[in-house]
C-alpha cells in the first residue's frame, strides 16, 4: 500500500549541521486535518474502494482520500490492530500534516528551536465513528520515530521533553487561543517565537497570530516545505526533492490550487472589517485579557470602528462602553461588566452571528 507522498520518511532526516538562522525559544506548529480514519479493506464501501484504487495508481499526484485503507494480514484481529495503526502519524495524518511534523522535527534536531508546540485537535470526517488521536499526537509520533534517536544521541536528552501538545483545537482560531492559554509566555516580548505551517497556510497563520498578539521573531515564519527542502538538499535526496517540488507547484497540484483559493477567502475574512464577526468571538476563549484589550484598542481605528459598533450591537453590547476601558484590568475592577463582554463575544461564535461575506 502506498504511504502517500513520504513513504521513506528517514530520507529527510538532516545531518548534524546547525541551522544558521537565529535560534527560537518556541516554535508553534499548526496541524492540517482532518485526521484520516483507518479502514481495513473489507470495510470499504464500493465508492471508497474505487477512490483508494485510483489513489494507489499515483499517490503523489492524486488528491489524498479522507481515509487510510490497510490490508489485514492473516491471523490479525481488527480491534487489536486498528488502535495501534490509527496512532501512527504516517498512517493517519494527511501529507500536509506529515510534512509539518517532519519540518518541526528538523527544526528541533538542527537547533533552530529549543521547543515545539504542536497544535491540532481530534479532527475527523463527519462519517467516521471510531475514536481518533489528535493531530498534535500524530505529529509527535512522527517526530519521535524519525528524530528521537538522533536527537538523543546529539543532545543527550529525550526529544519528548522539547515537545508540548495543544490537542483540543478544531480550527486555526482555536489553535492560537488554546496555545496562548497553555503557554502564556509566548506573548512576552523577550520570547523568540516562530510559526511553522504548510506553505499555503502560513500567511493566514501570521495574520491570525498578530491579531492574537503573538509576534514572531524576525525570520520566524517558516514554511514546512521550504525548511524540508533545505534538509533534502543536504541529503541530496532526488526523490523527496520531487515530492516537495510538487507540493508547491500551483501549475500541477490541483489540491494546492484549491487550498490557496480557500486561504485567500479566509484571509479576507480576517482583514476586512465587515467580516469582524467571523473571528472576534474567539477572543473570549483567550484567558489573558491583555490580548482582548489590544483588540479593543485596535478596533477604535477609523477603518474598523463602525464595524465594531455594529458587531457588538448584534449581541447586545455597546462598543463605546468598552472602548475607553482598560480591558486588561476590567475583570478585577468591574467583574460584572467584564463578564457581560465575554458572554457577548461568545455569542459571536454561534452560527447565528458568525458570518463571513466573502465569495
Amino acid at each position: 500500500m502506498p504511504e502517500g507522498t513520504d513513504a521513506n520518511l528517514s530520507e529527510i532526516r538532516p545531518e548534524a549541521k546547525e541551522i544558521n538562522s537565529p535560534k527560537l525559544d518556541k516554535l508553534i506548529v499548526f496541524g492540517q486535518g482532518p485526521v484520516k480514519p483507518l479502514l481495513f479493506s473489507d470495510e470499504l464501501t464500493p465508492q471508497q474502494q474505487a477512490v483508494w484504487e485510483d489513489f494507489k495508481k499515483d499517490p503523489l499526484h492524486k488528491n489524498e482520500p479522507d481515509f487510510r485503507a490497510v490490508e489485514l494480514k492473516g491471523g490479525q484481529d481488527k480491534e487489536v490492530e486498528r488502535p495501534k495503526l490509527q496512532k501512527l502519524g504516517r498512517m493517519a495524518l494527511k501529507r500536509w500534516g506529515r510534512q509539518n511534523a517532519l519540518a518541526a522535527g528538523a527544526a528541533l534536531y538542527s537547533g533552530l528551536t529549543s521547543e515545539v508546540i504542536l497544535s491540532g485537535g481530534k479532527t475527523r470526517p463527519e462519517w467516521a465513528k471510531n475514536p481518533m488521536p489528535s493531530e498534535a499526537e500524530l505529529m509527535k509520533d512522527i517526530i519521535v520515530r524519525i528524530y528521537g534517536h538522533p536527537y538523543l544521541k546529539k543532545y543527550g536528552r529525550d526529544i519528548s521533553a522539547s515537545i508540548k501538545l495543544e490537542d483540543s483545537s478544531t480550527n486555526t482560531l482555536e489553535n492560537l487561543a488554546n496555545t496562548i492559554n497553555g503557554d502564556p509566555d509566548i506573548l512576552e516580548k523577550d520570547q523568540k517565537v516562530g510559526l511553522l505551517s504548510a506553505d499555503f497556510h502560513l500567511r493566514r497563520v501570521a495574520v491570525l497570530s498578530h491579531l492574537f498578539s503573538v509576534e514572531e521573531a524576525p525570520g520566524g515564519q517558516l514554511s514546512a516545505q521550504n525548511l524540508l527542502r533545505e534538509r533534502v538538499e543536504q541529503r541530496k535526496s532526488g526523490k523527496y526533492q520531487e515530492i516537495l517540488q510538487y507540493m508547491t507547484d500551483t501549475m500541477q497540484n490541483d489540491d494546492l490550487r484549491q487550498r490557496i483559493m480557500a486561504e485567500q477567502r479566509w484571509e479576507r475574512g480576517l482583514i476586512e472589517p465587515e467580516n469582524l464577526s467571523y473571528w472576534l468571538g474567539y477572543l473570549a476563549d483567550v484567558e489573558n485579557s491583555k490580548v482582548l484589550s489590544a483588540i479593543v484598542t485596535n478596533l477604535k481605528n477609523p477603518s474598523w470602528v463602525a464595524s465594531a459598533r455594529e458587531t457588538f450591537l448584534k449581541v447586545g453590547l455597546n462598543f463605546d462602553d468598552f472602548s475607553e476601558e482598560d480591558v486588561s484590568t476590567l475583570g478585577s475592577n468591574d467583574p460584572a461588566k467584564f463578564e457581560s463582554l465575554i458572554s457577548g463575544l461568545r455569542k459571536l461564535k454561534t452560527p447565528e452571528f458568525r458570518k463571513m461575506d466573502v465569495k
